[in-house]
């Protein structure tokens, strides 16, 4: 019986395999390639293609923009609520924790107070970049 051992590198039936992986992503990188050349082939001159595009602006259907705009509303209050709430909380716990000399809900609070910044940038960025996407009119 053939044991492959750790000298003995990658066994026989495995080999078969990686090859065939190696081979997959060769012809995924070519298929890309492939599709982007035919893209800026297709695309003509560079300076002529963001003009056209820049052209199209985003517009919610007649009649939703009002409920949109509610929904929208109501969603960033709830999140910065929500951001406002597990920030207090864990400023909290870490100065319980500090009191009743618990490192375990001091660390959970210093936990907490960072994934609450952490959220804190991440929703001021979505609401640029989703306000960079619908916009208020075309640029």
């Amino acid at each position: 019986m053939n044991r492959p051992t750790i000298l003995s590198g990658t066994p026989p039936r495995h080999r078969g395999r990686a090859a065939a992986a190696r081979l997959a992503a060769a012809r995924a990188g070519v298929m890309c390639a492939a599709f982007w050349v035919a893209n800026m082939l297709l695309a003509g001159p560079a300076n002529a293609a963001p003009g056209v595009y820049a052209a199209v602006c985003p517009e919610a259907p007649p009649g939703t923009q009002e409920f949109a705009d509610d929904i929208t509303s109501w969603v960033k209050w709830g999140v910065l609520t929500l951001i406002g709430i597990g920030a207090v909380g864990s400023i909290g716990a870490v100065a319980f924790g500090r009191f009743l000399h618990n490192t375990q809900v001091s660390r959970f609070g210093t936990t907490g107070t960072l994934a609450a910044v952490c959220c804190a940038i991440a929703y001021g960025v979505i609401l640029v970049i989703v306000d960079s996407i619908v916009g208020t009119g075309c640029t």
